[in-house]
């Protein structure tokens, strides 16, 4: 025997269920002037009864007519005008650089420049022949008068020379000139003068970024590396009680359902949300429902989200999205599937397997069971699954 103490606000509910004699279903049986069909997947063991109870008196008249209303004419249930879409979302980001990111021509270097952010430059250095700066003689100031660059690659420096009448005076470290009888002159060093010539950078690189480039050339030289990220959001459909988190979990877990529950899921929507209709009527958010009937927080029915499957956010967090996911399939199927697959007795798959199981949520742990072990997580059957019930299950899945 398999035991098990359930956590708070894990398990599932369910409606007792009897055949329909004009359909086939399996319907609840409520008081005959009112009727539910809605599967939750709740906690709280002490309340089964009193939940179903509550479920049964807070529905609406004729049932049986949305379930034949919504009754596919085969096992693969028309689309759903309706579902949760995702959405990309393109982002751009920015990244800037520096000096050191910066590419210059051949013999330029990047250097800061405050007006255009990074710059290139390149020093440039030249010879010349300096002018004399003057020389003061006994008081006399001596002017230079002509300066250059002389053969021998010196600079040939002239001042004026100081004449009183009777012959040319010029001053320590200068030469009478024969050439210019006026002036003096001496031979100097050539002086050396460093320009810079300066252009724009050619391109940048940026370690880690395959691109980079100068968006506000050629006001500023800036590297700037740009690129965009493009990521799945879930779109809000407006249903009372999404929450889309995790809808993306609860939509993986239901796509890693076993090929047999999956002829069940065609259509079906996923919504990662707290059933409106499951929440007011537990008072807290069951951790899954099935819902073939779109049924409202007010306990009215025909909301868009008919034919949906709901994992809730808390249901996420409990740890047992995989065991869930599976429960609520193994629903989808026994209405989709299971309640059109007739027997050789004139009965259907869903009847027998109800009646030997002893309900529906019964048979969703039954199939949970079934497929992730003895050790999945069940609300309602505590015990392991015998040999026979095995075989029954596995019969039921190759006839359906």
């Amino acid at each position: 025997m398999r035991t098990r103490t359930p956590t708070k606000g894990c398990g599932l509910c369910h409606i007792r269920y009897k055949k329909d004699p004009k359909t086939g279903d399996q319907t609840p049986d409520p008081p005959p002037q009112k009727r539910s069909v809605l599967c939750i997947k709740t906690s709280q063991t002490p309340l089964r009864k009193l939940a179903s109870l509550t479920l049964v008196l807070a529905s609406l008249l004729a049932v049986t007519a949305i379930d034949s209303a919504s009754q596919p004419s085969s096992s693969q249930p028309a689309e759903n005008l309706h579902h949760v879409d995702w959405q990309t979302q393109t982002q751009t980001h920015t990244a800037t650089g520096s000096v050191a990111n910066v590419n210059c021509p051949s013999g330029y270097t990047a250097y800061d420049a405050y007006q255009f952010d990074t710059y290139c430059s390149m020093p440039v250095t030249t010879s010349v022949c300096s002018a004399s700066p003057g020389v003061n003689l006994w008081g006399y100031w001596l002017p230079a008068t002509t300066n250059f660059q002389a053969s021998n690659g010196s600079c040939l420096q002239y001042i004026k020379g100081l004449n009183f009448g009777y012959g040319k005076h010029c001053p320590s470290g200068y030469s009478s000139s024969g050439a210019r009888p006026a002036d003096c002159y001496r031979y100097t060093s050539m002086t050396t003068i460093t320009t810079y010539w300066y252009t724009a950078p050619t391109s940048c690189s940026m370690a880690g970024y395959t691109n980079c480039a100068f968006p506000n050339a050629p006001t500023t030289f800036t590297p700037t590396a740009t690129w965009t990220t493009t990521t799945q959001v879930v779109v809000d459909p407006g249903y009372d009680g999404f929450e889309g988190t995790h809808q993306g979990s609860v939509e993986a877990a239901i796509n890693g359902q076993p090929a047999e529950l999956k002829t069940g899921l065609a259509g079906i929507e996923v919504i990662n949300g707290c059933h409106p209709y499951a929440n007011v009527q537990f008072g807290y958010c069951p951790y899954g429902t099935w819902d073939s009937a779109g049924w409202r927080a007010d306990g009215t029915y025909g909301g868009p989200w008919a034919n949906s499957l709901w994992i809730s956010t808390r249901g996420v967090n409990s740890g047992h999205l995989a065991d869930i996911a599976t429960h609520e399939a193994a629903h989808a199927y026994s209405y989709n599937v299971l309640r059109l697959c007739g027997t050789s007795t004139g009965s259907t798959w869903r009847t027998d397997a109800q009646n030997l199981f002893g309900d529906e949520e019964m048979l969703a742990d039954a199939i949970t069971q079934y497929y992730n072990g003895a050790n999945a997580f069940t609300h309602y059957m505590d015990r392991s699954l015998t040999s026979s019930e095995t075989t029954f299950l596995s019969d039921m899945f190759a006839a359906c």
